[in-house]
């Protein structure tokens, strides 16, 4: 019973292992695009570097038919995640909510707008000109600036 449940745990840690690793590699490689890494602690990588030798790795096991738990899709849907969820200052899946957000936003302030015009039309009230002058000559026994007392 240990036994099966200490193969059951390593074949889950690797079915997502390489996938995720991709995913963040690629993350941190499009986000960080001046920065250096030690690949392996030993090589130093530009982060376009490390971006080629994930796509590199991850077509190595796909033309190799390395048969891996995970499949041959995963390691590409998590280079895909990582583009899009990490891949720069907003990423992109960041922008493209952000500007669905806008649209929503623009499309509301118009309804409320329409909403107002027709609210001001419907009550027949209007804005009366009065108070002060036109000419800009107020009372002089007033004090300036709309004092109170």
């Amino acid at each position: 019973m240990l036994a099966s449940a200490k193969v059951s745990s390593e074949t889950n840690s690797r079915i997502i292992a390489w996938p995720v690793l991709s995913a963040v590699s690629v993350a941190w490689a499009l986000t960080f695009k001046a920065r250096q890494i030690n690949l392996m602690f030993v090589f130093p990588v530009s982060s376009r570097g490390l971006l080629v030798f994930v796509i590199l790795m991850n077509l190595m096991y796909l033309i190799g038919g390395v048969s891996v738990p995970e499949g041959f899709v995963a390691p590409f849907g998590g280079m895909l995640a990582g583009y899009l969820f990490g891949g720069g200052t907003p990423s992109p899946m960041r922008k493209l909510w952000l500007k669905a957000r806008l649209f929503q936003l623009d499309a509301e302030a118009r309804r409320e707008a329409d909403a107002r015009k027709r609210r001001v039309a419907r009550s027949g009230l209007e804005v009366l000109e009065g108070g002060r002058s036109r000419d800009g000559d107020d009372d002089p026994k007033k004090p300036p600036g709309g004092w109170l007392n």
